[in-house]
């Protein structure tokens, strides 16, 4: 994998076209000359120091070693420099192509996103975020399998805005009006049935989801647990929604014990009905890892889980995968209970 931004695309694509690039700082780790890409096509001679002048990157001409090199890495099976299909998306979805470091894999994944989506698909998610009934985690869920890989203020979450063709201040402001649903979510003119306590803070973003199902929402915090040593007798249903990964489970054992402490209902762990992803795909943005994989469930308390939420832990163990809550449909959790 190359893993390359559009910095290196671009000055690759220079090169190719015999203009020479600017190092960068020696000590920025994130200018041209530091990648490590850039530093293997240096060791193998594709590029050299500019004759007298060592702060830029030439192509090496000779035998047309440069050339036939980005030929063969750089155009596609259409005959196309892959830069300019790059260059000629990002220009069409409003991206400043100047100042962008966006990574290729992120613009391939843009494409796709066009390409699959229907035209109304788009309009639908474009409606849902402006009702607060979708928001920043569900979208990066959605396209780019962690709900925390599109960051706030970077190029890719400015490119898929511009894709879904949603206003960046309509959509933080949309976020601060979020902030009133943390810790507790209650539903309007109703009595609440149940309580479900949330790993995240994703489904307390959704107010229709609490008025839908008549429950009561709240946020535990992820390891931040103790806050329920200080809540009062629970006097009804109570269920936990979680990652399903190792620590997302130790964080739900250890609370159910404080809850039922306190309580005459049991902790119910709800089971995900998401999509596993490979811990591979996403350590990036979740570093859970399963530990003591020789014990069953990896050492959790058998009791805690039924058999098929049993069997659910040995399968992602032996997989090395986990669900993210945020990838679940808590309607659909509740109901299959």
């Amino acid at each position: 994998m190359k893993n390359l931004t559009w910095i290196e695309l671009r000055g690759l694509y220079k090169l190719y076209n015999g203009i020479p690039v600017n190092k960068g700082s020696a000590e920025n780790k994130s200018s041209f000359r530091n990648h490590p890409y850039i530093k293997l096509l240096y060791n193998r001679g594709f590029i050299k120091d500019k004759l007298g002048n060592d702060n830029l990157f030439v192509k090496e001409e000779h035998n047309s070693k440069y050339d036939n090199f980005y030929r063969q890495e750089f155009i596609n099976r259409n005959n196309e420099i892959i830069f300019e299909v790059y260059f000629t998306f990002l220009e069409e979805i409003g991206i400043n192509t100047n100042t962008t470091r966006i990574r290729e894999i992120d613009i391939h994944r843009l494409m796709d996103i066009k390409k699959i989506f229907t035209s109304q698909e788009l309009v639908e998610l474009k409606k849902q975020i402006k009702e607060g009934r979708e928001n920043r985690q569900g979208i990066s869920k959605m396209f780019f399998k962690a709900n925390k890989y599109i960051k706030k203020g970077s190029s890719l979450e400015t490119a898929t805005l511009k894709l879904l063709e949603i206003d960046r201040d309509e959509f933080y402001e949309r976020e601060e009006k979020d902030k009133q649903y943390l810790y507790k979510l209650y539903p309007k003119d109703q009595k609440s049935k149940m309580i479900v306590l949330c790993e995240n803070l994703y489904f307390l973003k959704f107010p229709h989801i609490v008025d839908e199902m008549g429950i009561e929402l709240w946020y535990t915090g992820g390891n931040n647990i103790t806050k329920l040593e200080r809540v009062p007798k629970i006097d009804k249903p109570i269920f936990y929604s979680c990652d399903w990964d190792y620590h997302g489970l130790v964080i739900y054992e250890r609370a159910k014990k404080i809850i039922e402490s306190n309580s005459d209902f049991k902790l119910v762990l709800l089971t995900p009905d998401g999509k596993p992803e490979k811990l591979s795909e996403t350590e990036e943005n979740h570093s859970s890892q399963w530990e003591q994989k020789q014990k069953p469930i990896c050492g959790l308390t058998l009791d805690y889980y039924s058999e098929y939420q049993q069997g659910l832990i040995e399968q992602l163990k032996i997989e090395d995968e986990w669900i993210e809550e945020e990838g679940c449909n808590l309607i659909n959790m509740l109901q299959a209970m």
